[in-house]
């Protein structure tokens, strides 16, 4: 510190404000590290530290403002306003100039009364506005028996400050999204990529599949952009960042069920335009946190929002992998049991998509491990030559051994997932509600492959035939519709000596 300046005074000096900024910027960079700990501020005071070795791996232009910034010369380090203007267009895109800088003012402005715009129109059957928060689109036959699902808003729930402010970032998302956008065309491809070619994936149906979500977002249509424009990720961070932030900080402090539905609107809004590890590692846990909600309409959007998301990630870092089986599935048990009708239903309707993006990511998974087998195989070609044929019967072995244990370790992980499905499949199949029993039975032809042949006979099978003396015709009648796809995965002996004797039973009425 200098000597005249803010040491004897006790005036805090902008200096001061700068070097402590570039500690919080550069702690930020090193992943929550801190730049100095109180010897090493001694020693960097002395002119005994160098920081470059810290801050070797941070991006030069970042690296050159936290060092312009923490200089140990008050008078040499900028002021505010100078780093704004030289590091414009380089550490600070253009966007944050000309939108994001004062728009994050306003939000912060916002008024305790301000309230979005309301919608111009009521929506059919007076379910919430967002999509992502039906139980089923209008039109239904399931949504029809449910009846609609109410906000759960009892007479003390007035809007917070969140409330109001994830209200405004709502309504003006149609002019925030072209901030947004980054250079998406030229994305380099990919190492490990796992399609998923599941028929859940494929055309969905108007009016009975509940994804891909529909969001509902004023002056915005509602097809999500991944679905239209071939996308679903950001090949790096970029300025969607801030408004998820904002978003995910006042999320658990709303209390309106429409302002959390709102949320996740915007969160699959923003998707397109986040990396998929910002989509794992900073969006999931504010979705499954309303899992737990209060309200049962929350509790549906939520679960919806969830397999959504899910769905639109392509890759999957190593600290992901086992996404599924240790937080995901966890994180969804309570649902087989929830007092609701709707979110039952709801968990019912996304159990195929579930499994089969959990499937998908198991698979990513598995890829991600044979990668690693082939840079074992490089590092086979630096033993000794001296050594080289025991060397290479050596590897061979361990290269051997390494991809038998991949092979059994996803044989054990595919049957821990396929357990994992049944549990939660067996208690919805059983439910004491039909409507939910109906939703298990939509699209259940990519189940059935997901199970195979014996667990689709022991499980799917042996509940959906108690069907046939259910008084609900309708439950009947989504037996019969999907019985075809069981059956040809079930086995032509299942079907000779099993499905069709007790179907024709059943319609001659001597059941």
């Amino acid at each position: 510190m200098g000597e005249t300046e803010g040491k004897r005074d006790g005036k805090v000096t902008e200096a001061m404000d700068c070097f402590s900024a570039g500690c919080v910027i550069a702690e930020l960079f090193l992943e929550g590290t801190p730049l100095f700990n109180l010897s090493q501020l001694f020693k960097y005071r002395e002119g005994e530290l160098n920081v470059d070795v810290q801050l070797a791996n941070i991006d030069e232009g970042v690296r050159n403002m936290i060092k312009e910034m923490i200089a140990l010369d008050p008078s040499a380090r900028p002021s505010f306003d100078t780093i704004l203007h030289t590091s414009r267009g380089t550490v600070f895109p253009e966007c944050f100039y000309s939108f994001f800088h004062n728009y994050v003012s306003t939000v912060n402005d916002v008024s305790p009364t301000y309230h979005a715009p309301s919608p111009p129109t009521a929506t059919p059957l007076g379910i919430a506005p967002s999509s992502s928060a039906t139980t089923l689109r209008p039109g239904s036959s399931i949504s029809h028996a449910t009846g609609a699902p109410t906000m759960e808003t009892t007479p003390e729930a007035h809007p917070s400050e969140a409330d109001n402010r994830v209200e405004k970032l709502w309504a003006d998302y149609e002019s925030i999204e072209p901030y947004l956008l980054t250079d998406l065309d030229n994305q380099p491809p990919v190492d490990i990529t796992v399609e998923n070619t599941s028929a859940s994936t494929g055309v969905s149906r108007a009016f009975q599949d509940i994804l891909p979500v529909e969001l509902y977002i004023l002056n915005r249509e509602s097809t999500l952009h991944s679905q239209r424009k071939g996308r679903k990720a950001a090949y790096e961070d970029g300025p969607a960042l801030i408004i998820l932030a904002l978003v995910t900080a006042h999320i658990r402090n709303c209390h309106l069920p429409t302002s959390k539905i709102r949320a996740l609107d915007v969160f699959l809004a923003l998707a397109c335009h986040l990396t998929d590890e910002a989509k794992l590692d900073r969006m999931l846990p504010y979705i499954i946190e309303l899992l737990h909600d209060e309200a049962a309409i929350v509790r549906s959007a939520a679960l919806r929002t969830l397999m959504q998301a899910l769905m639109l990630v392509t890759v999957i870092t190593p600290s992901n992998a086992a996404i599924f089986p240790e937080y995901v599935i966890p994180n969804l048990k309570h649902l087989v049991q929830d007092p609701e009708v709707s979110v039952r239903c709801m968990f019912a309707q996304c159990i195929v998509q579930l499994a089969d993006t959990a499937l998908r990511y198991l698979e990513m998974g598995q890829a991600l491990k044979a990668h690693g087998a082939f840079k074992l195989a490089v590092d086979a070609q630096e033993y000794d030559q001296g050594h080289f044929e025991v060397g290479i019967l050596r590897i061979s072995s361990v290269i051997r051994c390494y991809i038998l244990g991949i092979q059994v370790s996803y044989e054990v992980s595919m049957q821990d997932l396929q357990n994992s499905i049944q549990d939660h499949l067996s208690a919805l199949l059983m439910d004491p509600s039909s409507i939910v029993k109906r939703a298990v039975l939509h699209n259940i032809s990519s189940l059935c492959i997901f199970l195979g042949r014996q667990k689709t006979n022991d499980v799917l099978l042996s509940h959906m035939i108690t069907y046939l003396n259910d008084r609900d015709w309708l439950l009947r009648y989504a037996f019969f519709e999907s019985i075809v796809d069981v059956a040809a995965c079930a086995g032509g002996r299942s079907l000779e000596e099993y499905i069709l004797p007790l179907m024709v039973q059943a319609l001659s009425g001597e059941w």
